[in-house]
Order: structure tokens, then sequence, then C-alpha cells
């Protein structure tokens, strides 16, 4: 019998969206005891997991100047699967000395994908992995001729059950320029939070308008908005203070109707603990390969409000969230979102002010028996995602036999 072994080559210490996916992942081939190797894509660092793994290499090296991977093997019956959890550009040349399967994992947003993601998934991989049937529609539709499946994104229920409720958080908000302390009183004034990791897909300015018109601050409920770290002055002129008039009635704005807005730099368990001090996770993302910040929220029993479209849909439903409806698809705005080739003439949800309002208002006059049973079934839903579950799935499609 060949040891079976996977080299998953990905980002393993950013704090991007990748790579918190990729950490996820190593997690759930630790969780079933796979025997596999971990290289950071980013650096030259290579670890081995799993009894005896590295006895079967003489070298496993990797150059990053170039992407370039020396595998030399001391064992010819070895089963050897290589992952690449990258963008397409970012896939890197792979030499062995024995035979390999070669898989790459990669998630999309929006339809078509670049035509040099086709030409390069057609010419380098034996099977491509995506997160949900909403990417896999989209590879397929760009002609993507090579067998597609789908790994979900994972989390560790485990982790999160550890988490008490906060009932304090503490923070600077940089629109008012001072320290904040807030407490929620559970059941009464509740607390949004969004999380905008990068402005591609996301429309801050919508979700805060959608915000105020629904004039729920005034009822003394609150908007939390965590940006990305460090955040330039030039991307809060754009999408903040010139789409209200300027700095100061955007800081008048946010006074009068409790909307608060970080940008810290957070470990992952200062973010859940953010997370689990809110009582909606809120977003109106256009478009979406997943939502891992939604899945977590899930997993700490917090409802969703989010548009009911894209990779999301796979977990997201009327049993644990607010779905905002999309009106079909609208081209990109390439006025907010720059001329980027991911997203230049591509399509995504069409959300409207009013359905964001309405959803908004549904959820802060929320009875507390209907929010528990939201939240019952958020954590639910959360459980199918398990790293052992996703780790066996990982593991039976790099094996299939």
């Amino acid at each position: 019998m060949k040891n079976k072994i996977i080299i998953w080559y990905g980002r393993l210490f950013s704090k991007n969206g990748y790579s918190v996916v990729t950490r996820n992942y190593i997690e759930c081939l630790k969780s079933i005891s796979a025997n596999f190797c971990a290289i950071d894509s980013e650096s030259k660092e290579v670890f081995f997991y799993g009894e005896k793994t590295r006895e079967n290499f003489k070298k496993i090296s990797h150059n990053t100047k170039d992407r370039y991977v020396d595998i030399v093997s001391n064992n010819e019956n070895i089963e050897l699967v290589f992952i690449s959890h990258e963008v397409p550009e970012n896939f890197p040349t792979i030499k062995s000395n024995v035979h390999y399967k070669s898989l790459f994992y990669v998630v999309a947003e929006v339809s078509p994908v670049p035509d040099t993601w086709v030409e390069i998934i057609n010419r380098e991989c034996s099977e491509l992995l995506t997160s949900s049937t909403y990417c896999k529609d989209i590879f397929l539709n760009s002609g993507i001729n090579v067998p597609i499946k789908i790994i979900p994104h994972s989390i560790d229920i485990k982790s999160f059950s550890n988490y008490k409720k906060n009932v304090t958080f503490s923070f600077y908000d940089i629109a008012q320029e001072e320290s904040k302390n807030l407490v929620n009183s559970k059941f009464k004034e509740k607390f949004f939070l969004s999380v905008i990791s990068n402005f591609n897909r996301k429309d801050p300015a919508l979700l805060i308008q959608s915000y105020l018109n629904s004039k729920i601050g005034l009822e003394g409920h609150s908007l939390i908005i965590k940006l990305p770290y460090p955040i330039s002055q030039s991307a809060l002129e754009g999408h903040f203070y010139c789409r209200f008039g300027g700095k100061e009635a955007f800081k008048k704005v946010c006074k009068g109707n409790n909307i608060y807005i970080l940008s810290s730099s957070l470990t992952d368990s200062q973010m859940h603990s953010m997370l689990n001090f809110s009582d909606f996770f809120f977003s109106v993302e256009r478009a979406k390969g997943w939502d891992m910040n939604a899945m977590e929220a899930l997993a700490l029993g917090i409802p969703t409000i989010s548009v009911d479209y894209s990779a999301s849909q796979e977990f997201l439903n009327t049993e644990n969230s607010l779905l905002i409806p999309s009106h079909g698809t609208i081209l990109a705005d390439m006025s907010l979102y720059g001329n980027s080739i991911l997203y230049a003439g591509r399509r995504w949800a069409n959300t409207r002010s009013y359905d964001i309002e309405n959803c908004l208002k549904e959820a802060a006059s929320m009875s507390e028996d209907k929010y528990l049973s939201m939240s019952l079934q958020s954590f639910k839903k959360a459980c199918l995602y398990d790293n052992p579950i996703v780790g066996k799935h990982i593991y039976s499609i790099a094996f299939p036999n």
C-alpha cells in the first residue's frame, strides 16, 4: 500500500482571506491525522505533519522569487497530491522526482473569470477545486474544461463554542476620533457589525445610507464597521467623507446615529470577540466566493443580514439569516471599485437600499424568541462545516480510491 501524502501550497501567515482559509484547511487535515506538508507561498517555510511524513522526502524547497517548488522523495512508494491554493498567476512551477497529481484551489466572485486564469487552469492542473456550486458554475461558464470539485470552507466549531457572550466592547472610534466602551444590553438596543476586509464588491456608503434611511440608529440601535488596518486617508475620503458632505459632516452623522468605525490590527481571537459582542452580522457585499466572517458569526450563534446571492447561499438561509433580495444583476461600478481585471465588465447582485432598510428594521424589532431560534439554527448550520468533516472531504477528493 502506498503512503498517501498531500502537499498544500498557500498563504500561511498573512491576514487576508486566502490565508484564513488556508490555515483552516491545514487544521482540517490535522484533525483527521492526515500525512501532509504545508508550504507557505509567501516565504521559504515548509512544515511537515503526520507520522513519519518527513521521512518520505529528502528535500522540499520553495524559491519565492520564481515560485519554484523542488520535491525530492526518497520513497517511490508514495501517492502524492499537490494542492495549490493561490490565484492562478501565483501557481508555482513544480519539479518532482516522483509522480504527483496537481490540484488547484481557486474561488471566483463574478463571471467570467479572466482569460489568463482559464488558460493557466486548463493547461496546468488535473482538477480544479473551489468553494461552492456558485463558484463551480462560474468556472464552467468561463470555459474551464478540467473536472471541478467542491470543497467548502471550514470552521473549528470546538474553538467557537468556548466563547462566552461579550457584553462590553472597547476600541478607538476613528469616526469620532475618541475611545469608546460600548455595553450590549441583550434584546434591547441591538448592535449590527459589518467587517470590510477590502473595498472590492463592498459598498460601505450604501451600507451606511441604508442604515440611516432605516432610522434604527435614532431608536438606540448601533452600527459598528470594522475597516482594514491600516486604512489610508484617501480611502476614508473616497468611501466615507466625500459621500456624506465632508469629514465634519460625516462625523456628525455618525454621532447622531450611533455609527462607530474602527481600523485596528486584530488577532483571530479579538475578531471573534468583536463578532460575539454584536447581535447581527451585516453585509451588503454584492458577490462572494464564500464569506468567512458570516460563517464565523453563525458558529457563534449570531444571525446574519446578507445579500441573497453568490456563494454564501450555500449556508445562509431564511432560518439563520435575514436575506436581502437581489433584483437580477448589474454591471460592476468601476468608479467605485477601480478598473480591476477581476471586475471590469462583470456583473454582480443588484441590491436596493429599500430592501436593506427593511431587513434592518425587521432585525431591530425582532422578538427574543425568534432571535433565539435563528441563533440556534445559525450554530447548527455552522456545525456542518466543522474541520473533521471538511478534512475527510478533502482527503476523499485527493485520494478517491
